[in-house]
C-alpha cells in the first residue's frame, strides 16, 4: 500500500473511533493518540469529520475545522523533513502523527474520495471508490436503505 493510501486509511479510521448510532467513543483506546492528548484529538477528529462531510456535499465549517487543525499542528511542532527526493511531515505519532497522515492524506488526488456517511445518525468515514465518485452513504444496505425508505413514507404519507 502507497504512503498516500495508508495515510487516508488512518485518517479514517481516526474519524471512525465515533460511533454515532451505538454512541460507542473508543478514541482512548484505539492506541492512536496519547492520554495527554485526548481533549485536543477530539477535536481534531471532529474537524476532520466536518471536511469528510463536505466532501459528501453536507453543510459543514470548512474554515473553522481548516483552522482547528492549524492550530494542533503548531501545538504538535509539525515539522517537514526532506530525504530522499520526498517530504515526510514529522513527528509520525500520536496526535502528531494523525495531523501528519492528515497533511500527506490531503496532498493524494485521492483525499476528495475519503467523505463522511450523508446520514444524519451516521457520519461514518467511508473511502468512496466508485469510478464517477458518486457514493454518499457507509453502507447502501444500512443506511442509503434507511434514507430511501424514509424519502418513500415521505412521498406516500397521506
Amino acid at each position: 500500500m502507497n504512503g498516500a493510501k495508508a495515510s487516508l486509511l488512518l485518517v479514517r479510521d481516526f474519524v471512525n473511533t465515533f460511533d454515532a448510532e451505538t454512541n460507542a467513543d473508543s478514541l482512548a483506546e484505539s492506541g492512536l493518540v496519547g492520554r495527554t492528548e485526548l481533549a485536543q484529538a477530539l477535536e481534531v477528529r471532529e474537524a476532520l469529520r466536518a471536511l469528510l462531510m463536505a466532501h459528501n456535499g453536507l453543510a459543514a465549517d470548512v474554515d473553522g475545522a481548516s483552522r482547528l487543525l492549524d492550530r494542533a499542528a503548531r501545538r504538535s511542532r509539525l515539522t517537514v523533513r526532506f530525504a530522499s527526493g520526498a517530504a515526510r511531515v514529522h513527528p509520525r505519532r500520536g496526535l502528531g502523527g494523525i495531523l501528519a497522515a492528515t497533511a500527506e492524506a490531503m496532498s493524494s488526488p485521492d483525499w476528495p474520495r475519503l467523505k463522511a456517511c450523508r446520514a444524519d445518525d451516521c457520519h461514518w468515514a467511508f473511502f468512496d471508490e466508485a469510478r464517477n465518485r458518486s457514493r454518499a452513504w457507509c453502507d447502501m444496505k444500512v443506511c442509503g436503505n434507511r434514507q430511501k425508505v424514509h424519502r418513500y413514507r415521505a412521498r406516500h404519507a397521506a
